[in-house]
């Protein structure tokens, strides 16, 4: 593909490595699309001379290399780096193609670079020559090294070497002559020898075509497919991304199809190998030293595999897919294809080292290139194509100068013309690449690659300095020296600068990027600079200003680079994200509870962890002016403070962030942690509460995460101590009937060293021993009243350890009492050994009043089945002062315990018909109290009786206890 450098022979890695340092870097950009195709070879007309430079040398800068048409494979590095897909890339440098695939098909590959003189190959075992005139085949033999054909007067011969010269060969039919074309076969793969002692392997046929009686091409015939494995990583080198690779398989492909359906009948090849075509070096190299060089790349193989067949077509034909390394940043037009279109090309900025270029062409080598125009006076462009920064390529160029015999000459040119007087051959050369130019200017200035954002300063203890860095281009005639190259701000020009703390340079030299360690920034070289902030002493507002660079005291050039930098007080919040410690160890409770609980021994202390998130907009330095300190008041002197606290008044340095190791600061939204121990000090036994806060020492409070503790501190002394967490009544008042059972709750809090069991730590009675007249059925013993029920603190526990409360429940019984008052004692006890503190309660006992009055009985008009039953009720209301269960012990008796005529087998005895049945004041309730009405249902059997009218009186009692004065009688008929 021709590409304006036909003196030199392409090695995309070779230019990439002279040429690196122009890379731009812009992966995660959101890429747009191309813009719209402009119109084919149109040309604007211009006006610009440059006079003859006094050194002979006219410096140039520009973009791109090769002729910009079709793909652009810096470009699709670019795109496909930047999330593009190759089909993508291809539909965009070549618009209204679409897909296409091809089943795989030979192509002939014209090896420009043998010398015509023969055709060399090394010999092996199963080498063959083919006459492909006749068809005939001949199997070479296989002593000598190499064979060859070569080319005379009379036609092709076969020949070998042998005896250190070349013999002609008589094949087995006789001949030693042939029409041709001849090829060798029966090897894989094939390796050529050239005149300079190199050679390289082929993969398919090699065969010598004559062209004239002193000279005969090489061509290797392949199929296409194996055919690309030696184009494509001479086109675009194998680091370049995956869908870029498999855009210029495609690309090749397309472009290797329509040549060969191009070929005229009579041609020997299809396609050249040099860049007047597409590249092809075949398989391997072997130089005349023996060193391999492997020209295919398993990377830009698997693209090839990968797209197997595809092409692109436009109206059902392949395309003319040309292609070159870099279009600058706009393609050029085909006059014939629609589908070679010039337009803009954003992705040639993203990866390309030659987007942007600078070069050099001497007088001597225009005067050379067009020696009529003889002594060359200026350089005049009449044209651009109108594409592009400073008009696009150069189109046309007229070269003035004068004769020796001071003549004036003019000559017409081109932009390519120019180029073609020293183009660019890669390595330190600093020739032209293309037709894209202008002559640089001899005045500084500067274009503006990249700027960080603005910074966002807090004033003090915030992060008042900042600094930016911003990269830029020089795009002068003149070197930028690195020592006194500088920002400064736009107005006033070159004035103090505030935000700078009055600085005249606030943006200093940081490094040539283009050629590190350089003294100089050079045209086209990019240079890094850094503007520092520092808002120490600036009030909180918003400040607009620009900068500009500047030459030591010189005049400012350059765009500005403007910036807007808010400039705001310090925010010190925060807020309490957990509290923890270490962890729980068996069953026992961790030492530090998530709300906040410590367990702290009188005599030791305990490890506390307090993390609190940094809701402000200053960062917290670890290690340094935060830390936590002692609050409610704040400021306070703790009672918990031990030997490794900074202060009484403060517990801890901030001493990191959490989940980031090392950090050295605790940034907004992070969180920060603050160790320290609490200490019991040897204080009393009980509950301390301890409230911290971060403080910022010597500037403020951070607000908005108060961190309470409690502190419980326990005796490890003393194997047993308890300290009780609610009052027991002091009095209390119960009646003597048999079902007044009284329940007082006991809670202790454990403050000794050993645990207490659930089950086995007892209430006992006190004085040691003394049975209590209290006791209820429920108690074990007469002096023992209850056994430790629950640990509070931590329910479902089998123990209450150290900090944790447990709870007993103590029952008292008057039902053998008189009414009176008593006063009851009780003690905690672990086995014979009793602790804590003794429970005191006075009780009043009051006589239980037992009475009703019958209320309602079952009519009279109540009839009972001789042999059935009948319902019958009676509702009595409780006059008394004692509670009557539902179900329970207060029933409906027959007096004097006779039997009675109408029991029935429901009833509960012989003489105790039921129960009380429900309460009618207030149904669903399971008790009746002194007011209220209960209703006695049961049922009546006639037992076969004699038919008549008959009555029955029942009384009331409290079974076990004693009779109420209620008599209900139920009268009723048997029939």
């Amino acid at each position: 593909m021709r590409r304006y450098r036909q003196r030199v022979r392409h090695s995309p890695l070779r230019s990439v490595r002279a040429a690196v340092a122009f890379a731009v870097c812009a992966a995660g950009v959101l890429l747009p699309a191309l813009a719209a195709p402009s119109t084919a070879h149109a040309e604007v007309t211009v006006s610009e001379t440059y006079p003859r430079p006094a050194d002979g040398v006219f410096k140039l800068e520009g973009h791109g290399w090769g002729h910009g048409r079709g793909l652009n494979q810096w470009g699709a590095h670019g795109a496909a780096r930047s999330g593009v897909t190759y089909d993508r890339i291809l539909g965009t440098y070549y618009p209204g193609t679409a897909m296409a695939t091809l089943p795989d098909a030979p192509i002939r590959a014209l090896l420009e670079y043998d010398d015509e003189v023969d055709v060399a190959v090394r010999n092996a075992a199963g080498l063959s020559a083919g006459d492909l005139a006749t068809g005939a085949r001949y199997p070479l033999p296989g002593a000598p090294a190499r064979w060859r054909i070569t080319v005379d007067a009379a036609g092709l011969h076969l020949e070998h070497f042998t005896d250190s010269t070349w013999q002609r060969w008589t094949a087995p039919d006789g001949k030693s002559v042939w029409s041709g074309p001849l090829q060798f076969d029966g090897l894989s793969p094939l390796r050529v020898l050239f005149a300079d002692g190199t050679a390289r392997d082929y993969r398919g046929t090699v065969r010598g075509v004559r062209t004239s009686s002193t000279a005969l091409q090489t061509v290797n015939v392949l199929g296409l497919e194996d055919y690309l494995r030696g184009v494509v990583p001479r086109e675009s080198p194998a680091f370049f991304h995956a869908e870029a690779l498999k855009a210029q398989s495609v690309a090749a492909r397309s472009y290797s199809a329509n040549k060969r359906e191009r070929a005229p009948a009579s041609a020997q090849a299809d396609i050249c190998s040099t860049t007047q075509c597409q590249v092809y070096g075949g398989m391997r190299l072997v130089s005349a030293s023996g060193t391999t060089t492997e020209l295919e790349n398993p990377a830009t193989s698997a693209a090839i595999d990968a797209t197997a067949g595809q092409v692109r077509t436009h109206n059902g034909s392949v395309i003319f897919a040309e292609f070159s390394a870099s279009n600058g940043g706009f393609s050029t037009a085909h006059a014939v294809f629609p589908y070679l279109a010039a337009k803009a090309d954003p992705w040639d900025a993203l990866e390309s080292p030659h987007h942007y270029w600078t070069a050099q062409v001497t007088a001597a080598e225009i005067e050379a290139k067009y020696p009529s125009v003889g002594r060359l006076a200026r350089v005049r462009v009449l044209s651009r194509d109108g594409n592009g920064e400073w008009g696009g390529r150069v189109k046309r160029v007229v070269l003035e100068g004068t004769t020796a015999s001071g003549t004036a000459t003019s000559v017409e040119a081109t932009g390519g013309g120019i180029y073609a007087a020293n183009p660019w051959a890669g390595g330190s050369d600093t020739g032209v690449r293309g037709s894209w130019w202008r002559v640089r200017s001899t005045s500084y200035d500067a274009g503006i690659i990249s700027s960080d954002a603005a910074p966002r300063l807090v004033r003090p203890p915030g992060a008042a300095t900042a600094a930016l860095s911003v990269v830029v281009e020089n795009r002068g005639g003149l070197d930028w020296p690195a020592q006194d190259l500088h920002l400064a701000l736009a107005l006033p020009p070159g004035g103090a600068d505030e935000l700078s703390k009055g600085s005249t340079r606030p943006g200093t030299f940081v490094r040539n990027v283009t050629e590190p360690g350089a003294a100089v920034v050079r045209p086209g070289q990019r240079a890094e600079l850094r503007l520092a902030f520092d808002a120490t002493s600036v009030p909180a507002g918003t400040y607009s200003t620009a900068y500009r660079l500047r030459i030591g005291n010189g005049q400012l050039f350059g765009p500005n680079v403007a910036l807007t930098v808010s400039v705001v007080e310090p925010t010190l919040t925060a807020s309490r994200v957990s509290v923890g410690g270490a962890p729980a160890s068996g069953d026992a409770p961790a030492p530090v509870s998530p709300d906040g609980t410590v367990i702290v021994p009188r005599a030791g202390r305990t490890a506390v962890t307090v993390r609190i998130r940094n809701t402000g907009n200053v960062a917290w330095p670890v290690g340094g002016a935060v830390k936590l300190g002692a609050a409610g008041p704040r400021g306070r002197t703790s009672a918990s403070a031990g030997p490794t606290w900074p202060h009484p008044t403060r517990a801890a340095l901030l001493s990191g962030a959490d989940g980031i190791a090392n950090a050295s600061r605790v940034e907004p939204g992070q969180v920060g942690v603050f160790s320290f121990h609490l200490s019991g000090n040897n204080a009393a036994v009980g509950s301390t509460t301890e409230v911290f806060e971060p403080i910022w020492e010597g500037f403020r409070w951070v607000t908005g995460a108060p961190v309470t503790l409690q502190v419980l501190r326990y005796d490890d002394a003393v194997s047993r101590l308890a300290q009780l967490t609610q009052a027991v009544p002091a009095a209390l008042t119960t009646t003597n009937h048999p079902g007044s059972v009284t329940t007082l709750v006991v809670r202790a809090r454990n403050l000794g060293r050993d645990a207490w069991p659930v089950g086995g730590d007892a209430l006992v009675t006190a004085p040691a021993g003394r049975a209590s007249p209290m006791r209820a059925p429920s108690w074990p013993a007469p002096d023992r009243v209850t056994t430790l029920r629950a640990n509070l603190s931590r329910p479902g526990v089998a123990a209450v350890h150290p900090g944790e409360v447990g709870e007993w429940q103590l029952p008292l019984s008057a039902a053998r009492l008189r009414a009176g008052d008593y006063t009851e004692s009780f003690s905690l006890a672990a086995g014979s050994a009793r602790y804590g503190p003794t429970v005191t309660v006075k009780v009043t006992v009051r006589e239980a009043q037992l009475a009703a009055v019958v209320a309602k009985v079952v009519s009279s008009a109540l009839v009972v089945p001789r042999a059935g039953t009948a319902t019958a009720y009676v509702e009595l209301r409780n006059t008394g002062t004692v509670v009557w269960p539902v179900g329970g012990s207060v029933r409906l008796g027959v007096p004097s315990g006779r039997t009675s005529p109408s029991r029935h087998a429901s009833w509960l005895a012989a003489a105790r018909p039921t129960a009380v049945t429900s309460n009618v004041t207030r149904p669903g309730a399971t008790e009746v109290r002194p007011g209220e009405t209960a209703r006695l249902v049961f049922r009546l059997a006639g037992n076969n009786r004699a038919p008549g009218a008959y009555s029955e009186t029942f009384g009331a009692l409290w079974e076990g206890w004693r009779w109420m004065a209620a008599a209900p009688v139920i009268r009723y008929s048997v029939r």
